[in-house]
Order: C-alpha cells, then structure tokens, then sequence
C-alpha cells in the first residue's frame, strides 16, 4: 500500500506537493485553535502564493521572512 501511495505522489507536480502540505498543515492548525492567528494566517497566504507564483525565485525571497533559522 505505502509503494502504491508513494508512485502516486511522484506524479504530482512541486506545486500540488506543496497544496498538499499546506491543506495538512491547516487541518492541524484549525484542530489546535491557531489558524485564526495574525501571524499564522499571513504564512499561510504567503504560503498559498507559492501555488500561483509565476516567480519562484522572489517568493523564496519572500518566504525567507518566516523561516526562524534566519
């Protein structure tokens, strides 16, 4: 079952990958209480422009922002 999940998962493209990440990441921040946060909500619409970027070099520069190690 893991292989057939997996064979399917490398046919979808960066940006569905990443839909995906960020549709589980609100399903555990909305059973937590925090995706109504100020600051949640703006990663997440920085987020979200990743799927609609045509600039994929100035949204990592965007999303660099939220990245705590920096």
């Amino acid at each position: 079952m893991n292989r057939i999940i997996e064979n399917s998962l490398k046919e979808i493209s960066i940006r569905g990958r990443m839909a995906l990440g960020i549709k589980c990441l609100e399903i555990v921040l909305d059973k937590n209480n925090l995706i109504h946060k100020k600051d949640i909500k703006e990663l997440l619409t920085v987020l979200w422009g990743f799927i609609s970027s045509e600039r994929l070099d100035l949204w990592s520069e965007e999303i660099i922002d939220y990245d705590p190690s920096h």
